[in-house]
């Protein structure tokens, strides 16, 4: 893999799991139960968003296509 591709899909890992860390925080931060529903949700949903962003940009870089299984995990 080139540099650049390597360093994106790293960052957006770092990105993936620096919000599933926030949205733990929040769940243990925040007081009103319907505020420690809201923290994780909205931050697991962008931390695995860019997870499987650079999963698709992994796949694509190793085969040159993307696959089937790739877009079900994302669906």
């Amino acid at each position: 893999m080139s540099l650049a591709v390597e360093i994106l899909i790293s960052a957006l890992l770092i990105i993936g799991g620096s919000f599933g860390l926030i949205g733990s925080f929040g769940l243990l931060k925040l007081r009103d139960p319907m505020q420690r529903l809201h923290a994780p949700t909205k931050a697991t949903t962008v931390g695995v968003g860019a997870s499987l962003i650079a999963a698709a940009a992994t796949m694509v870089w190793q085969t040159g296509t993307a696959s089937w299984q790739g877009v079900m995990v994302a669906a």
